[in-house]
């Protein structure tokens, strides 16, 4: 080696000595002076941990674990922790003992981006501000790998976050004066598994002129992403929209007039909501204005036109830094009704799966932080089936939204044979549950049935066993608190066939009405038969009795063993029969029942013998049944006594005893 390369070297190692003198003492000595810029800055206290010399990446100082506190009206919590603070320090002003900072790389920094109880948002502390901007003073450039992003109401947090947080903003302004950031990041949820939900990617520059407003102009694109996840994320709910989504917004201008243009795709969209126009694609458009010093935004895609784009949005919020007001309104012209049961499924709402609805609607619906979802569309040529089955013709109906609750008031439902009914139906999205009002002059059970189908609503009781016949009147299924939905209302009814369990014969009402309140029914009959027996009366039956009065014009013995045969010849073994010993077993619903009244019949025949205005009192208590207060007229007169018929009983029979 030549003397002047022995040289060269020497003087390196001995500048390499001077150059690295202040270093000698560690790393740590520039702790304070580090937090005291960090403070200065970001009005904040800082912690940090370790502090060390990096000259693989550097030359650098590495920070670890430091902490940034927060302003205790954001909560206690601190406003950001960061794993690893690398700082590129100004070399020539490290030598003499002085820390300037060019450059900080956050590593895996976890920032809370908070809201205070009574307003204001912590973020403000780490903008610049217009004029002089201490943090650009401070630190010229920061760039962020691995972060995540938390949004907190004081000390409650968001399940919403952001992850995989990337980005540079750079503090030092170019030739035009122009600050510039850019940043990708990807939404999460903590309360749902980690999956792909796309990516935020976002570029652009802002000012900070001294004489003037500072103005900015940054663009956010939203990549390729499932529009179900981000529905997920935003609401927490699935809503069955298996479809991607594209997105492009420009936000341009100063702080007072931020103008806003973008744009929406969405693609793949599922059949039930595909829209007149849209194919399998939907394109939106949309501008706006944001004022953020008067903290207002005002938002509107391009207006409805029936044939093309049924739908238009407008959006307006205000004091959004602190206690935010917000609206929105959903501008509907002849939107097509088809989607509408996809939809509603998809939300949560109770309807059959093969439930079909065809029609327009037109008008307005609104959602705001103040007032809840309110609006009314105006359903015209509508129809609804169940499947392949007929449509029945929806004649009228509007829906009204308000107060959290879906409401469809007097809509008119044209049934098969020129029958119609008045429904108004109503949904809690609370709850939720559905509740109705039927009105009608004549529904035969048919429809009947049909209209519960198409309603997905419960049996009624008594009238769902009903085989045949029509009734008019009103029929309701309130709503209830924490128990099961119960039918009330009165409806007068006329040829009905019905069965009763062990009867030979269907019961025939030919006339009559029906009280149904929750746990009770009273039915009255002008006309009713069983076979050849006839009578009118009332019965009254709670979930505990029953009770009854009946008139009947003429009976006989054979009428009424025939009509109870099933009753009271049971099956019994042979033996049992011959014999004459042990009990038989009834059905279970005589055994609970627990009946009183009262009869009377004009002309009741017992073999050769007529009696006339036969009257008596009824206990019917599980398998016995007694008659007391027994009275009637023979050709011997005026006779009373009482009678027991024994269901349980090896000959069954009806035993008689006067008085």
């Amino acid at each position: 080696m030549s003397k002047g390369k022995i040289a060269a070297l020497l003087l390196a190692a001995v500048l390499a000595v001077v150059a690295y003198a202040p270093f000698y003492q560690g790393a740590d000595q520039f702790r304070p002076a580090i937090q005291s810029r960090l403070e200065s800055a970001l009005q904040r206290k800082v912690e940090s941990g370790p502090v060390r010399f990096s000259l693989w990446s550097g030359p650098a100082i590495t920070v670890s674990d430091v902490v940034i506190h927060d302003d205790p009206r954001f909560g206690i919590e601190p406003a950001a922790y960061v794993t690893t603070l690398t700082i590129r320090p100004n070399l020539w002003k490290l030598f003499r003992g002085q820390v300037e900072i060019k450059s900080l790389r956050l590593e895996e920094p976890s920032l809370n981006l908070a809201r205070g109880e009574q307003g204001g948002w912590n973020w403000n502390a780490f903008l610049p501000s217009p004029g002089a901007a201490p943090v650009a003073h401070i630190f010229p450039d920061i760039e962020v790998q691995g972060g995540r992003v938390n949004f907190k109401l004081a000390n409650h947090k968001s399940v919403f976050y952001f992850t995989a947080v990337d980005g540079v903003v750079t503090l030092s302004p170019d030739s035009d004066g122009a600050y510039s950031v850019r940043f990708t990041a990807s939404p999460a949820r903590s309360d749902k598994p980690a999956q792909a939900f796309g990516q935020f990617r976002s570029r652009g520059r802002f000012w900070l002129p001294e004489s003037s407003e500072p103005k900015l102009d940054i663009t956010f694109d939203l990549e390729r992403s499932f529009l179900e996840e981000i529905l997920r994320l935003t609401t927490g709910r699935d809503f069955g929209l298996h479809t991607v989504l594209t997105s492009r917004t420009r936000l341009e201008g100063p702080l007072s007039n931020i103008g806003v243009t973008g744009r929406v795709e969405v693609g793949e969209i599922p059949r039930w909501a595909i829209l007149p126009g849209s194919g399998s694609q939907w394109v939106v458009n949309y501008k706006g204005v944001i004022d953020y010093k008067a903290q207002q935004v005002a938002i509107a895609t391009d207006p409805p036109a029936a044939s093309k784009r049924p739908v238009g949005l407008r959006f307006r919020a205000e004091n959004f830094l602190g206690q935010p007001n917000w609206g929105l309104l959903a501008d509907f012209a002849s939107i097509p009704m088809e989607p509408f049961p996809g939809f509603a499924r998809a939300v949560g709402i109770a309807l059959p799966a093969s439930w079909k609805l065809r029609g327009t609607a037109t008008g307005v619906v609104g959602s705001s932080s103040r007032h809840g979802l309110n609006g009314l569309l105006a359903v015209r040529d509508a129809a609804i089936a169940m499947g392949d089955e007929p449509e029945v013709v929806l004649a009228q109906a509007d829906l009204l939204f308000e107060n959290g609750k879906l409401a469809s008031r007097n809509s008119r439902l044209e049934m098969a044979r020129e029958q119609s009914v008045v429904v108004d139906a109503e949904y809690n999205f609370a709850q939720p549950l559905w509740t109705y009002n039927w009105e009608t002059k004549l529904l035969d059970v048919a429809n009947t049935e049909k209209l519960r189908g198409l309603c997905a609503a419960p049996p009624v009781p008594w009238l769902s066993a009903w085989k045949n016949g029509s009734w008019g009147g009103t029929l309701a299924l309130p709503p209830v608190s924490g128990e099961e939905q119960q039918w009330q209302g009165h409806l007068d009814f006329k040829n009905v066939q019905t069965r009763i369990p062990d009867l030979a014969v269907p019961l025939l009402l030919h006339l009559g009405s029906l009280d149904i309140a929750p746990g009770r029914i009273r039915l009255v009959t002008q006309d009713a038969q069983v076979g050849g027996l006839r009578w009118s009366g009332e019965f009254r039956e709670d979930p505990k009795h029953g009770t009854f009065s009946l008139q009947v014009p003429t009976a006989s013995v054979p009428e009424i063993e025939g009509i109870l045969e099933p009753l009271l010849q049971r099956k019994r073994s042979f033996l049992a029969r011959t014999l004459a010993f042990g009990k038989a077993k009834i059905p279970e619903w005589a055994a609970a029942r627990r009946v009183d009244g009262d009869f009377t019949v004009s002309k009741f025949k017992v073999g050769l013998e007529e009696l006339e205005e036969v009257k008596g009192r009824v206990a019917w208590r599980g398998a016995k049944v007694q008659v007391t207060d027994l009275r009637y007229n023979s050709a011997a007169g005026p006779i009373r006594g009482k009678a027991v018929l024994d269901l349980a009983a090896p000959n069954t029979g009806l035993k008689v005893e006067k008085q």
